[in-house]
Parts: C-alpha cells; sequence; structure tokens
C-alpha cells in the first residue's frame, strides 16, 4: 500500500472543469489522493474563476534537471517553439491552441525577426503567413532532437491553449523552463503567471501582438543580458533540486 499519494495536473482548468461536470467515477478518482498539485498557480485564487468544488490545489512548477540543458551552442537568428495545434482530449471543457495562435498569425509581417515553429499545425496556412515550419515530430523524437532544437533557437515565441489564457490560471510551460534553462529568452503569453514569475528581463509576458513585437524588440535590443537572466530564472524557480524537495514536504505534510 502507498502510504501517501499525490496528483499533478499538467493541464490546469482543463482538468478542473472536468471535475466540475461531477461525473462520479472522475470525482472519485481525485478523491483517492492525499494531495492535489497543479501547475495552474492560480487556481483556487481569487485570480481565476476555474472552480475548485470540494477539492484543495497544491501549487507546484515541473521540475527540471538545470545540467541538461546548458548549452555552448550558437543559436540561429530564429525565434521558434514546439508545439500542438489542436489537442484531442477535453473537446468538451475548453478552447486549444490555435483559437489564440490565430491573433498572432500576421506577427511575421510585423517584424524582420524570423519565426520557426515546430508545429503538426496547417503548415502551408502558417507559411502564408510568414511562418518557417517543421514537422513537430522530427523536432521531438527524442529528449535529443527536442533539446538540440532548443539550442539552435535564439528565443522561444510561445503561445498558450485559450482555455488557460481565459481562466487566468496562471499555467506556465515546461517548454518554456527548458529554453530558459538552456540560456534561451523567452517571450511568452501571459495565462496570469506574471503574478508568481519575473517578466521583464530573460522572460518577458505579452498579452497582445504590440506586446509580443515590444517584446522581440527587447530581447533583441541586449540579447546577452536577456540570455543571461533567462538561465537566473530558471535557476531561482524551476531547479528540480528546489521544485521537489518542496512538492515532497507538502506531499507528505
Amino acid at each position: 500500500r502507498i502510504p501517501r499519494k499525490a496528483f499533478i495536473d499538467s493541464d490546469p482548468a482543463f482538468t478542473q472543469l472536468a471535475i466540475a461536470k461531477a461525473e462520479p467515477w472522475y470525482v472519485e478518482f481525485f478523491r483517492a489522493f492525499d494531495r492535489l498539485f497543479t501547475f495552474g498557480a492560480n487556481v483556487g485564487t481569487p485570480m481565476s474563476p476555474i472552480p475548485i468544488g470540494a477539492f484543495t490545489w497544491h501549487k507546484t512548477w515541473q521540475p527540471i534537471t538545470l545540467e541538461d540543458w546548458r548549452s555552448n551552442a550558437t543559436p540561429r537568428d530564429r525565434f521558434t517553439t514546439v508545439m500542438t495545434w489542436k489537442i484531442e482530449s477535453f473537446t468538451d471543457v475548453g478552447g486549444n491552441k490555435d483559437r489564440e495562435f490565430m491573433k498572432y498569425i500576421d506577427l511575421p509581417s510585423r517584424t524582420r525577426q524570423p519565426f520557426e515553429l515546430a508545429v503538426n499545425g496547417p503548415q502551408e496556412l502558417l507559411r502564408e503567413h510568414g511562418w518557417e515550419t517543421v514537422d513537430a515530430m522530427a523536432a521531438s523524437r527524442t529528449p535529443w532532437d527536442y533539446r538540440d532544437f532548443i539550442h539552435r533557437s535564439k528565443a522561444e515565441f510561445g503561445v498558450a491553449k485559450h482555455t488557460y489564457v481565459a481562466t487566468c490560471s496562471g499555467w506556465f510551460s515546461d517548454r518554456t523552463e527548458c529554453y530558459l534553462a538552456s540560456g534561451r529568452p523567452a517571450l511568452v503569453q501571459d495565462t496570469g503567471w506574471t503574478a508568481h514569475l519575473p517578466s521583464g528581463e530573460g522572460l518577458i509576458a505579452f498579452s497582445d501582438p504590440e506586446g509580443a513585437i515590444a517584446g522581440i524588440d527587447r530581447i533583441n535590443s541586449d540579447y546577452a543580458r536577456h540570455a543571461r537572466r533567462a538561465e537566473e530564472i530558471a535557476r531561482e524557480h524551476f531547479d528540480a533540486g528546489r521544485v521537489l524537495s518542496r512538492l515532497i514536504e507538502e506531499a507528505c505534510a
């Protein structure tokens, strides 16, 4: 018998909205755990309307083994990301990344900064709007392929799933953590994470195309400074030793 059982929710808002449908088997599944953790830093707070019912959700981040991500590689002049255009799960409780990304579809025409997406979505449509694309599976088939793709990147440009944004969930991507740990600045959509993590150097939030363009210019104006700060943020907030120590302590409390 496992004396203490913990569940870690990597899809905040989607998970809680599914629980709120009150299907008995799903509710009972979560009742079997002693502690529930989530990557949604605003779940259960006044900042987010996500329903939590009778459950208490504790906050955690995805842990990163920093030594596995350090890079001496010279990056290409590309802001990149690895993304799934649309997921098949939770289709009845929320919106996908495609819904948010379309707000930024014209971004390449508004800046001289090149972009490359490793994406499983509509590559022809994206290319028509100036995005360079590669197959997401090819870029992430192995952990080493995934790491190499990130290390070849200048910075991340990341858009979140619509539900993460609309609910102000505070979700923060483990992919973004990997960019930061690699010394690659990250320009990522705000889901409410700015209430918990620094934004402005190394890690920059945006909420609209104008904010994204300003973030690109800011990173490019002093890239070395932003790259150094990116790695510092990863060490301060996502180091596996720190994250897991706190998680285990809370799980056993």
